[in-house]
C-alpha cells in the first residue's frame, strides 16, 4: 500500500509541476489535520488526503491554477472530477475552512521539514556529518515542532551520534589547517622564487641604468667638450 501511494504520488506530481511553496503548504494543512482532537478527524485513505491537500494548496496559494478536470487527467482518471470536487469540500470541511499560514508559520514548518530530513539521513548509515547537517541539526526549532519530536535515542545510537559529529569537525578543522598549510607554502616559494630571480634581475638593470646615466652625464659635462675641441696651431715666423 506504501509502495502504491508513493508511486501515485510521484506521478501525479510530475504530471501537475508544481511549486515547492505549494508542496510545503499542503503538507503544512495535513500536519494540522493529524494534530487535530481526534473526534474532529475524517477517516481518510492516505492516496486521497495528498490529492485533496494538494488540490486546495494549490487553489489557495495560485491565482492561475489547475481545474478538478485537469487533475482527474493528471490521476490518469483513477479519480474522476466529481470524485475530486468531493474530496476537496470534505478536507475544506475538516480544515474548518482555516487554510492561511503566515510567514512564521511557514518558516518554522520549513526548518521543521528540514530538521526531520537530515535527523533521518544521521541516524542512517552515513559515517560522518556535512557541515550543513550541523547547521541544520543545530539550530534551534519552534516550542511546538520541539515538543512534537521528542528525540530519544538508545545509548548506543546517541554515541554513534557523537562520533559522527565528532568526527565531522575534526575532518573540518583538518582541512583548513591543510589549506592554511598549503597556503603558507605556495606563498614562501614565491617568495623565495622572487628573491633568488627576479631581485638579482631587477639589481642588475637598475646597475646598468646608472652605467649608461653616468656615461650621459660625462658626454654632457665641459671637461669633455674641453678636450673635443681643438687649439688652433700658432706659426711663428
Amino acid at each position: 500500500m506504501f509502495r502504491e501511494t508513493a508511486n501515485f504520488i510521484r506521478k501525479t506530481l510530475c504530471k501537475a509541476q508544481l511549486s515547492c511553496s505549494s508542496l510545503i503548504c499542503s503538507l503544512w494543512y495535513i500536519d494540522q489535520y493529524f494534530h487535530q482532537p481526534h473526534e474532529m478527524r475524517t477517516q481518510w485513505h492516505p492516496r486521497e488526503l495528498f490529492l485533496a491537500s494538494i488540490v486546495v494548496a494549490d487553489k489557495y496559494l495560485t491565482d492561475i491554477t489547475w481545474l478538478n478536470a485537469d487533475w482527474s487527467e493528471w490521476t490518469h482518471h483513477l479519480y474522476s472530477t466529481r470524485d475530486i470536487n468531493r474530496l476537496e469540500m470534505q478536507f475544506l470541511e475538516d480544515m474548518d475552512f482555516k487554510l492561511h499560514v503566515t510567514e512564521t508559520e511557514y518558516s518554522n514548518f520549513c526548518s521543521y521539514l528540514e530538521f526531520r530530513v537530515h535527523l533521518r539521513q544521521v541516524v542512517g548509515n552515513r559515517f560522518t556529518l556535512s557541515y550543513r547537517d550541523i547547521d541544520v541539526l543545530s539550530q534551534s526549532l519552534c516550542p511546538v515542532y520541539c515538543e512534537r519530536l521528542k528525540i530519544t535515542l538508545r545509548p548506543f545510537e546517541a554515541m554513534l551520534l557523537f562520533a559522527k559529529t565528532a568526527t565531522s569537525l575534526l575532518m573540518v578543522y583538518t582541512a583548513v589547517i591543510a589549506t592554511l598549510i598549503s597556503t603558507g607554502y605556495v606563498i614562501i616559494q614565491h617568495a623565495e622564487w622572487i628573491h633568488v630571480h627576479l631581485i638579482p634581475h631587477i639589481e642588475r638593470e637598475r646597475l646598468v641604468m646608472l652605467l649608461l646615466s653616468g656615461i650621459d652625464m660625462m658626454k654632457d659635462s665641459p671637461l669633455r667638450r674641453m678636450g673635443d675641441t681643438k687649439m688652433p696651431l700658432s706659426i711663428h715666423m
